[in-house]
């Protein structure tokens, strides 16, 4: 890539981890554009956020060409996609299962499917029970 273009990549990866969520949001936005080894953690930190929206937005911008990328990162390191993966189910058990929102449909669940860092052995007595439960009003 052009040598402005390296650079942004290097700001929006540097504040993807910025501690405002709004922030992170719209620098994930930009991140999005640079699909190469080195912006890859920085994405996958972005796809277990727990604000939902970071991961949805993710869900929804991230080329197919991420996908290899991605499931490569959770082959390569076991132990930090099992800390995803309980980090997922942690944020929405504690942020979004009260307000009524199923797992299957939490932002952050779908994407870790859909770019291949999801695995079903994690917390299943929990995600089983969850999914029997009724949701609360």
């Amino acid at each position: 890539p052009p040598h402005s273009a390296v650079r942004k990549a290097i700001l929006a990866a540097i504040m993807s981890r910025h501690h405002s969520g709004y922030q992170r949001e719209a620098w994930a936005k930009e991140l999005v554009a640079f699909p190469l080894p080195w912006t890859v953690p920085f994405v996958a930190m972005l796809l277990g956020d727990y604000v939902r929206e970071i991961p949805a937005v993710l869900e929804q911008t991230l080329s197919a060409e991420w996908i290899p990328l991605l499931k490569k990162l959770g082959e390569d390191n076991p132990e930090w996609k099992t800390l995803h993966n309980s980090r997922t189910v942690s944020y929405w058990a504690a942020f979004y299962r009260r307000p009524c929102l199923w797992f299957d449909d939490y932002p952050g669940y779908r994407a870790a499917v859909r770019f291949g860092l999801w695995d079903e052995k994690t917390c299943p007595k929990l995600l089983a029970r969850c999914r029997r439960m009724k949701p609360q009003r």
